[in-house]
């Protein structure tokens, strides 16, 4: 039965929610339901019953007149009359669901939960992940052949003709835990033919190795593009010419690791090293094939700067002391500013050919699957230049952007996208408040951001004048210091006003003058509102200055600035308890 054809049997119904409430025709109501107690919901192939004075479903079901078989529907519509389900994959691990993925017609999936009460809860945040058909690989004795593939569907291709397969369900599925399950056994990738399913076999490889008794990955099955495991058995392929092609193919090894066959040796002669060139997008500022870094406080214009270096490089001219050179795509991906309200307009103001410029709008995170997806986007796209807006909100929270070993393996693994893909990957990244440091240590963070660079530059402004703008140059390991390069932006957007003679020194001046004027603002007003209401004890004050995080000279100039009283409080013999500050 449909939901349409389920309603008219009850007393009553009505929409509540998402479902309706009608009165319960179970048994469990001995003067009948005087109040609608019963909730029925759509859940797409089945109706969900639960009657909240505990009758039991099947007692609701019997007293119509029907059976548990009426509450399945042979349509399979979801309730919303565009997609149906057409099957559903349970994640299960140890006997117990954890989660079931769903597939729709047309074309489209979905994850959910069970909730132990017989319906689906619409997400499976926070809950843990497993491979599909994880109780049947981790039950294999040692020695045996599993076969790794992008989709259930593949799975259940490669079991039809006799292998053993799972997955973790797509592309961006796959985590690094997942591979321990290929312990002592002989891992088969098979890729879809598509940039995500190659990228994505590869990190398969990688983390697998060293794990696993031995790891191959086939070459793409089918020639069509996409084309999978799946297609390879609907056009014939069998058991045995899989595992002929398996045996074919090489052991897989990172491009990194020797071959063997290889004359292992612990160091290398010079004269055998090739010297290369290195290339430009912009000289000295932006090498390819290397790491950047765009430093500076918020509201300095990091990211109309960004936007301008993205324009020029879609027109192929445009950036200052740089000749006309070919037009090139470039990937944006931003946390922190808009792509229809800021920056499409931005582009738009400075004439840039958008038809070259790419964005990843999905939030994502710099760790396996955030980096699969990014390497699936400059397979696609062919990038030349990479903008990630700013650093630090990819990152994740689950590392320390201040611990060495943490950002180091970040930033290596950008590297080698960066040199893989021959663009120049820009991070952007907010300075930390410190007055004393020298430019190159004032980045937020690791210095292993500024290390992993090979080029970083400051923006800032003129102490004297703050409508004079410049990225500075402090740190390149590829070619000497370039120039400061000026900028203003106003009504009008963004302009290149040419080489600038401001310093690091002189922005950084400018960035201190604006934090102390900040913190001694925040200290006056952290005085004002806790005084409002009357004197308050100088412990008192101390102690919720140190909570707010206002610095204790600060707020003694701040005091001072205010003209706050300062008096004291005397007991009964006339002796000072201690002092309170109180507005004038």
């Amino acid at each position: 039965m449909t939901i349409q054809d389920f309603l008219p049997l009850l007393e009553r119904p009505r929409k509540c929610g998402d479902g309706y409430m009608a009165r319960c025709p179970g048994t469990g109501h001995k003067a009948g339901d005087r109040h609608p107690s019963l909730s029925i919901k759509d859940a797409g192939d089945r109706i969900l019953l639960k009657c909240f004075a505990e009758c039991a479903v099947e007692s609701v079901v019997a007293a119509m007149g029907l059976t548990m078989a009426d509450l399945f529907s042979g349509q399979k519509s979801n309730g919303n009359g565009h997609r149906r389900i057409v099957r559903t994959y349970d994640y299960v691990k140890q006997g117990k669901l954890l989660y079931q993925k769903v597939r729709y017609e047309p074309k489209d999936f979905s994850y959910r939960r069970p909730d132990g009460n017989g319906s689906w809860i619409s997400s499976i945040k926070g809950i843990e992940r497993c491979l599909y058909r994880h109780d049947l690989v981790a039950g294999l004795e040692p020695g045996a052949t599993i076969i790794y593939s992008e989709s259930e569907k593949d799975v259940e291709a490669a079991e039809s003709v006799g292998l053993i397969a799972t997955t973790a369900g797509g592309a961006k599925n796959w985590r690094l835990e997942f591979a321990d399950s290929f312990r002592g056994h002989d891992l088969i990738v098979a890729p879809h033919n598509d940039p995500a399913g190659l990228a994505s076999a590869e990190q398969v490889a990688r983390d697998s190795t060293g794990i696993a008794a031995s790891v191959r990955v086939l070459p793409p099955l089918v020639a069509i593009p996409g084309g999978d495991l799946s297609d390879f058995v609907e056009q014939g392929g069998t058991r045995k010419e899989l595992l002929n092609l398996a045996l074919e193919t090489p052991i897989w090894r990172s491009a990194a690791e020797p071959s063997p066959e290889a004359d292992l040796k612990l160091a290398v002669c010079l004269a055998d090293v090739a010297p290369q060139l290195v290339e430009w997008l912009w000289k000295p500022y932006l090498p390819l094939g290397k790491l950047a870094l765009i430093e500076g406080d918020p509201g300095l214009g990091k990211s109309w700067l960004t936007c301008a270096i993205a324009t020029a490089v879609s027109r192929g001219f445009g950036l200052p002391g740089l000749a006309v050179a070919e037009p090139r795509n470039v990937l944006l991906m931003s946390a922190e500013d808009g792509l229809a309200d800021t920056i499409r307009p931005r582009l738009d103001s400075m004439a840039a050919d958008v038809t070259k410029i790419f964005a990843i709008d999905e939030p994502l995170t710099l760790d396996y699957a955030g980096l699969l997806s990014i390497e699936a986007s400059l397979v696609e796209y062919r990038p030349t230049l990479v903008i990630i807006d700013p650093l630090v909100a990819f990152i994740g929270s689950k590392v320390d952007i201040h611990r060495a070993n943490e950002t180091r393996t970040i930033m290596a693994k950008l590297a080698q996208l960066a040199e893989r893909y021959s663009c120049v990957i820009v991070g952007i990244r907010h300075l930390r408040k410190s007055s004393s440091d020298r430019a190159i240590y004032r980045g937020a963070g690791s210095i292993d951001f500024t290390a992993a660079c090979r080029s970083v530059l400051l923006v800032g402004v003129d102490p004297n004048d703050k409508t004079r703008r410049a990225l500075v140059h402090i740190k390149s390991n590829l070619a000497v210091i370039g120039e400061s390069i000026g900028f203003e932006i106003d009504e009008r957007g963004f302009t290149w006003t040419g080489v600038s003679d401001l310093t690091a020194d002189d922005v950084l001046s400018a960035a201190s003058d604006a934090e102390e004027s900040s913190a001694l603002d925040e200290a006056k007003k952290f005085l004002y509102e806790s005084l409002a209401n009357g004197p308050l004890p100088v412990p008192e004050i101390k102690k919720a200055a140190t909570k707010a995080g206002v610095n204790w000279r600060t707020l003694r100039r701040a005091r001072e600035s205010l003209a706050v009283q300062c008096n004291p409080s005397k007991n009964g013999d006339g002796k000072v308890e201690f002092w309170t500050y109180s507005l004038p």
